[in-house]
């Protein structure tokens, strides 16, 4: 049986069973305490008890300091998702423990966030604390409800698809000419990015747009985005190429 007391000027509740870790909790009612103490006991006698005292101590903030240390070094991208995690930390909302996270505070965290920032952004953001919390649930053992499963998503935005005017193309490119110390190979990889959209951290994103560049129009499919960005190749682009012969390919960081 649980034992119920006036703890000042609440009513406090406290479950021990065999096997099990202690649960306590206070209530500003008696019927509320005597509520809850049948709800655990029940989940002890049927097997589905599972622990909320670790989601009461932690918070959000150190369940991504735990994420950044165990999981983050093992995936790809592993720095800057480590940058972006470290600043989500900073929010307010990092400050709430688990058991707190309630569905409200994350749509406030949300309507905030977007006075301040694109739909895509706090789509991301979402996204990250999402995944954090999933990872804490599956392989951690927090017993905690995903509260982000529970919020509307903001509307996905439209991806770009204005090209460059033709002015403004010879600009940059004027601009990226090799003098004085400039590299040399700025040039054509701006112009090899312009061509075919391809976007890498290394200079293995010239063989893969070799590839795609020899058809005469590309299509970029952007997956949920409803609509389609094309490109027409040049022909000057092939000459491009035949500037990255001698450049060694270069391994990822």
């Amino acid at each position: 049986m649980a034992s119920i007391r006036l703890h000042g000027d609440r009513w406090q509740a406290r479950v021990r069973r065999k096997g099990h870790p202690e649960e306590s909790r206070s209530f500003a009612t008696r019927i509320d305490t005597e509520r809850w103490a049948r709800a655990i006991e029940s989940e002890i006698d049927r097997g589905t008890y599972t622990s909320a005292m670790e989601s009461q101590r932690l918070t959000l903030r150190e369940l991504i300091d735990r994420y950044i240390d165990e999981v983050l070094p093992s995936m790809k991208g592993a720095e800057a998702d480590g940058i972006r995690l470290r600043a989500l930390q900073r929010r307010p909302i990092c400050s709430f423990s688990l058991s707190a996270l309630t569905p409200t505070r994350v749509a406030k965290y949300r309507d905030d966030r977007l006075n301040e920032v694109s739909a895509g952004t706090v789509i991301r953001e979402l996204a990250y604390l999402s995944s954090v919390i999933n990872h804490a649930r599956r392989e951690w053992g927090v017993s905690v409800d995903n509260p982000i499963a529970k919020v509307r998503k903001p509307s996905t935005p439209k991806g770009r698809d204005r090209t460059l005017r033709k002015d403004e193309e010879e600009r940059r490119l004027n601009a990226l000419r090799p003098l004085n110390r400039r590299s040399p190979w700025m040039l054509p990889l701006v112009v090899l990015a312009i061509e075919t959209g391809v976007r890498s951290p290394t200079c293995r994103v010239v063989g893969r747009a070799a590839n795609t560049c020899r058809a005469h129009q590309h299509n970029f499919k952007r997956q949920g985005r409803g609509f389609t960005r094309s490109r027409s190749s040049r022909a000057e682009t092939m000459a491009i190429f035949s500037r990255f012969q001698p450049m060694p390919l270069m391994n990822a960081a």
